[in-house]
């Protein structure tokens, strides 16, 4: 049942998920988003997190990384000005297997914190599912980003071990419209 699940989603979406490198990203800006997103952060909420302030959105828009996530994925890409910090701050804290919302057609996670307790087995990572049901673990370092199409890929976060910290940015990207295509209309209720 559960690769049936898996293969049905990523027949009807794309499923593609990519590490980017993001050079452009440099300590500065990098310090200046954990900032941000250090102000943001309340440690009773869950890993749903906040909107970003002018750092994240900037970062959001940037047509850096619309070019260099639009290439790993081989898609042309735009802004879709959707972008949420997103905090795993609570051991055994995770997010189970899901697909994202139809409104995210590419989701970019940057890591801007990961702090892995010394002597710590191995540190939680971003989890893809393939459709044979295998899964593939990302693991980032701050500064490290994954690309995902987030409607088609089943994905999860492994659960935090005690003391283990994790910032992201995530970052939804929208397909560019074809030119001649008409959007659907909407019927009026």
């Amino acid at each position: 049942a559960w690769t049936t699940i898996i293969r049905v989603l990523q027949a009807v979406h794309a499923s593609t998920v990519a590490r980017v490198d993001l050079p452009f990203l440099d300590t500065r800006r990098l310090r200046r988003l954990v900032a941000e997103a250090r102000r943001e952060f309340r440690p009773d909420a869950d890993a749903s997190g906040a909107t970003p302030g002018l750092s994240g959105r900037r970062l959001a828009v940037d047509p850096r990384l619309v070019q260099i996530v639009g290439a790993a994925l081989d898609e042309q890409l735009q802004p879709a000005f959707i972008a949420r910090y997103v905090f795993y701050s609570r051991p055994g804290e995770y997010f189970w297997p899901h697909t994202d919302s139809p409104l995210v057609h590419v989701n970019v996670f940057v890591c801007l914190e990961h702090h892995v307790p010394e002597g710590a087995a191995r540190p939680s990572a971003f989890v893809g599912f393939h459709p044979d049901g295998s899964a593939e673990r990302f693991e980032m370092r701050p500064g490290q980003a994954i690309a995902a199409h987030t409607q088609g890929l089943v994905h999860a976060r492994e659960p935090l071990q005690d003391g283990e910290r994790v910032t992201l940015l995530a970052i939804a990207l929208a397909p560019v419209p074809r030119r001649g295509r008409r959007k659907p209309s909407v019927a009026a209720d």
